[in-house]
C-alpha cells in the first residue's frame, strides 16, 4: 500500500510537471530544454503545486489539512521573469545609492521562510520583495535556458544546496554569517492573489 500510494504521488507530480512545461513553452514560444538547470526547479514546483494549491476530494490542500487555512503566498508563474529587490544584506546595499530591482526568472517560494528563489546567470539567489512586470515583458526564453544553479547546487561550482542572497560577479556566494541579519520584517510581496485564482484554475 504505501508503495502504491508513493508511485501515485510520482505520477501526480509527473503529470503536474507536463502540465507546467507546457504552459510555459506556450508563453515563451520556445521548447524547455530538459537537460538545463531551470528543469530542476520546474520538477521542484510541480510538487509544491500539488501540496500547496491543488484540493483533495474534500476540497482542500495538504498544506490546507495540515496547517488549517490555505497556502496564500504570492504567487508568479513558474519561469517568469520579474523584478526582485536584493536582500539588504546583499553588498549592493553598501553603496550609497539606492539598490535598484534586478531581472531574474522565478523560481518558486521557500515555504519555511516565505523567502522566493530567483534564477540567474550566476546561479540561484533569495529574495522577499518581487514585482511582476506587464505581460508583454514576462517571457523570457534566452533567460530562461541560460539561468545557471539547481536545486542541489544552486550555485555552479559551490558544493552546497544554500541559496545565498546574492552571488558575486566572480561567482561566489554569500554566506550564511552575512544572512542572519535578514528579518522577515523587510518582507514587502506584492499581493498576486488574482494570480493564485489562475494559476489554481490551470491545475
Amino acid at each position: 500500500e504505501c508503495n502504491g500510494t508513493a508511485e501515485n504521488a510520482i505520477l501526480r507530480v509527473q503529470a503536474k510537471f507536463r502540465t507546467l512545461r507546457s504552459a510555459l513553452e506556450e508563453k515563451l514560444k520556445s521548447k524547455i530544454d530538459t537537460r538545463k538547470p531551470f528543469t530542476t526547479w520546474l520538477l521542484r514546483w510541480s510538487g509544491e503545486v500539488l501540496t500547496k494549491y491543488t484540493p483533495g476530494a474534500d476540497g482542500k490542500s495538504p498544506w490546507e489539512r495540515r496547517r488549517g487555512q490555505r497556502c496564500g503566498k504570492p504567487l508568479a508563474q513558474i519561469g517568469e521573469k520579474v523584478l526582485y529587490l536584493p536582500l539588504k544584506t546583499a553588498s549592493v546595499h553598501d553603496a550609497k545609492a539606492q539598490a535598484r530591482m534586478q531581472e531574474g526568472i522565478w523560481l518558486g517560494v521557500n515555504a519555511r521562510t516565505e523567502e522566493v528563489f530567483i534564477g540567474t546567470r550566476r546561479g540561484v539567489i533569495k529574495c522577499r520583495t518581487v514585482k511582476r512586470l506587464i505581460e508583454a515583458e514576462r517571457w523570457d526564453a534566452a533567460l530562461v535556458h541560460e539561468m545557471q544553479g539547481t536545486t542541489w547546487q544552486p550555485v555552479p561550482g559551490v558544493q552546497s544546496d544554500h541559496v545565498p542572497v546574492e552571488i558575486d560577479e566572480q561567482g561566489r556566494p554569500s554566506t550564511r554569517a552575512a544572512e542572519d541579519d535578514d528579518e522577515v520584517i523587510d518582507y514587502r510581496p506584492v499581493p498576486l492573489e488574482e494570480d493564485i485564482d489562475r494559476n489554481q484554475d490551470r491545475t
